[in-house]
């Protein structure tokens, strides 16, 4: 583990990549789903009027172009922050109209593409009646619940990093005070 002023060499890089993505990881999660949770359930209800849901993109296929861009190690299980953008949109910079028919990427693309227009038509991304074989509920405080994708399966789950999220609550709560109310310097 590199520690202090270690210099970053080829021999000890690796160290670098585990724990600066372990970090960029925490806080690309930490963001609005953190406030939402550190809000009491009045205020949040008070200032929420529109459903919230929250999802976790676990999907690693040909359409993960970010996880690609970023040459991520393949021992780095997972998709990077913003892979799921090109299951959503197509792109020329990134070739994403040239996958197979009946891959992992193609059913995953026909899912994420359902979820998002029923969202837009309806209000929610599985309305009854969507044929998708799942609901996403939407985002209770009390739960934490998130859809997790995966190309084996798509399920809703409850805190799937509470673990970390917690350290980086009492971490910042202890050297920052209130998240919703940051010491400025």
């Amino acid at each position: 583990m590199l520690a202090g002023s270690a210099l970053i060499t080829n021999d000890n890089s690796f160290y670098f990549v585990v724990v600066v993505g372990k970090l960029t990881s925490d806080l690309n999660r930490c963001g609005s789903r953190d406030i939402e949770d550190l809000k009491s359930p009045q205020r949040s209800h008070i200032y929420r009027t529109s459903p919230l849901f929250f999802y976790q993109f676990a999907v690693e296929a040909e359409l993960n172009k970010f996880r690609q861009l970023w040459k991520v190690p393949d021992d780095f299980r997972g998709a990077c922050h913003a892979d799921d953008i090109c299951y959503l949109f197509s792109s020329s910079y990134f070739f994403t109209k040239a996958i197979k028919k009946g891959c992992a990427a193609e059913r995953m693309r026909t899912v994420m593409c359902r979820m998002w227009t029923n969202f837009a038509k309806c209000g929610h991304p599985t309305p009854e009646g969507a044929g998708l074989g799942f609901t996403w509920e939407q985002y209770e405080s009390e739960r934490g619940g998130c859809l997790q994708i995966s190309p084996e399966n798509v399920k809703m789950v409850e805190n799937p990093f509470k673990e970390r999220l917690e350290f980086w609550k009492n971490l910042y709560g202890r050297y920052n005070g209130s998240f919703l109310k940051p010491k400025l310097v």
